[in-house]
């Protein structure tokens, strides 16, 4: 039996991550760029996203994705197959699918970093509740201190003042005439990137991603997907959320793109509250609520990869191909249209989807693709000694 709310939250995820990732969807290396004259309308949308969107996506799906494994480990133990090679084999399959949407599409691509955790998290999917949690809270605190070490070193060596670019600059108008019209040129830039990360995933992108997937595993575990927090909890994650999110904002307000990677950094430690809240918050609203929009939001949960793919490939081919142009006036408030557009028809087309199919399309050939073990009666019985000692 699905739980809804896990469902819906996948959905406001993977629809909410467009509203971080339209920027960048044109132009990989440096999302948006600022008039001279920064607009009051640029500056209020830029910090409401580090307030309320920034990080939270991502950091909603890292927790769904772990309490989706847990769910295919119950599935594996209840028609005792191999849990260990049935998600081994569907996670190798989504690490080949995220490496050529990152090298040939968009350089942003969450799936292959994804796919490298959860292969490794997939081995302790039997730890004790206790140990589970204890090793979450031990990987977020290292990828939390790791991830601002490296913020401020990235910050401190690679700023330079001089290079900075505006909208009306002659640097950006020559960087425009050679970005866009020539795909080999992001071809090659977004292959680079994704050798980038490759390289810092087990330093510094590892940890807090992993640490997310157990936390989700965790959760699932206890029930929190129909529950909720229990009383007491909710205040002080909102205390904690808070302040983090208010030292990200006068980062974001005083240094600017002087501590971008600092910014990020709080950005990614404030969500691991703001978006456990936000699950909290979900669940309540889908335990009290049957409405339509409860039912769409679950539908693009179920077509989550379909969309997601479909957001870097539709809206990449439309600001680098079709109206490229419109980057050279586009204010955040322009992109943001956009972005509420997509997700708007997006709502639409995963409603009306499900009415006729069961399955999503990428979802389809994601689950022909990977490989079912069979069941090990030998295999089984080892695990459940393993379990039970």
């Amino acid at each position: 039996m699905r739980i809804q709310s896990i469902d819906v939250t996948r959905g406001i995820a993977i629809l909410g991550i467009l509203l971080m990732n339209i920027y960048y969807l044109g132009d990989i290396n440096f999302g948006y760029v600022d008039f001279a004259n920064s607009l009051l309308s640029d500056q209020i949308i830029y910090l409401i996203n580090g307030l309320f969107f920034d990080g939270r996506f991502r950091t909603l799906l890292s927790i769904v994705l772990g309490a989706g494994m847990a769910i295919q480990y119950v599935y594996c133990q209840k028609h005792q197959i191999n849990y260990q090679s049935f998600i081994k084999s569907r996670f190798n399959w989504l690490l080949m699918l995220g490496l050529i949407h990152c090298a040939f599409v968009f350089a942003g691509d969450i799936l292959f970093s994804y796919a490298i955790c959860a292969l490794v998290v997939r081995r302790k999917l039997e730890l004790p509740l206790k140990t589970l949690l204890r090793l979450s809270k031990n990987y977020l605190i290292v990828g939390v201190i790791v991830g601002l070490v490296f913020g401020v070193i990235s910050d401190v060596m690679l700023y330079d003042e001089s290079v900075n670019m505006y909208r009306e600059s002659a640097a950006f108008q020559e960087y425009y005439t050679s970005w866009y019209g020539d795909y080999w040129l992001q071809f090659f830039t977004q292959a680079s990137y994704l050798v980038f990360v490759l390289i810092l995933m087990p330093i510094v992108l590892y940890w807090q991603t992993a640490g997310l997937m157990l936390l989700g595993v965790f959760l699932y575990r206890t029930r929190f997907f129909t529950q909720g927090f229990k009383s007491g909890y909710l205040p002080k994650f909102l205390i904690a959320g808070l302040a983090l999110s208010g030292s990200d904002l006068a980062v974001r307000y005083y240094f600017f793109q002087q501590a971008a990677s600092v910014s990020m950094e709080l950005a990614s430690t404030s969500a691991i509250f703001i978006s456990l809240i936000y699950v909290h918050w979900i669940i309540k609203w889908v335990n009290a609520s049957h409405s339509r929009l409860v039912n769409w939001l679950a539908a693009a949960g179920k077509l989550a990869l379909t969309l997601y793919l479909a957001q870097s490939v539709i809206i990449g081919t439309l600001l680098r191909w079709v109206i490229p142009e419109f980057n050279l006036t586009a204010t955040r408030l322009d992109y943001l249209a956009i972005a509420l557009g997509c997700i708007v028809m997006q709502l639409m087309f995963a409603s009306l989807y499900f009415r006729w199919l069961k399955l999503g399309p990428v979802e389809a050939l994601w689950r022909q693709a990977y490989r079912k073990p069979k069941a090990s009666h030998e295999n089984h019985q080892s695990e459940l000694v393993s379990r039970q000692g």
